[in-house]
């Protein structure tokens, strides 16, 4: 009884450290992202091409699909957009956005917002919600949920 109880006491709490962890974590990207939104200059850019996305050799990225009764397999070739724009010096930054996917979201030639600090244009980033606000979001209600799982769990023990 007693080794079952210290067993549930050690899970539980790993994973309350994790929890937490979760959420402070995105408490911080949270500010850092507040304070980029504050201070950072929005433009306008451009993306210039599409840059390949390489997998590494142990992931296979396939994409199944039945059409007319025949199934057929592609491979997934995820792009990410490249992006230029000018800065407020009328220097030209080109920069590639983080995220890759097939279909590509942006095509050639779309003009998209960036942020970017002054000091710092080339680490600019897309000025969507998603491409600022996502991660921090999603970290910090994992972790809640976490929490929240581990909490109940104690309570009703």
């Amino acid at each position: 009884m007693f080794g079952q109880d210290l067993w549930f006491t050690t899970i539980a709490g790993v994973f309350l450290l994790i929890g937490v962890g979760l959420m402070l974590g995105a408490i911080i990207q949270l500010f850092q992202t507040s304070r980029f939104v504050r201070t950072s200059i929005t433009t306008t850019g451009t993306v210039i091409t599409l840059v390949v996305h390489r997998p590494n050799a142990t992931t296979i990225l396939t994409r199944r699909r039945t059409i007319g009764g025949v199934r057929t397999t592609r491979k997934l070739i995820p792009k990410a957009p490249q992006i230029k724009f000018i800065t407020v010096d009328g220097e030209a930054i080109t920069f590639n956005h983080h995220t890759a996917s097939d279909p590509p979201t942006y095509g050639i030639g779309q003009k998209v917002p960036v942020r970017y600090q002054p000091s710092r244009p080339h680490e600019a980033q897309l000025a969507f919600f998603t491409s600022l606000w996502f991660m921090p979001i999603i970290l910090f209600f994992v972790g809640l949920l976490i929490t929240l799982f581990i909490a109940f769990f104690v309570v009703a023990k």
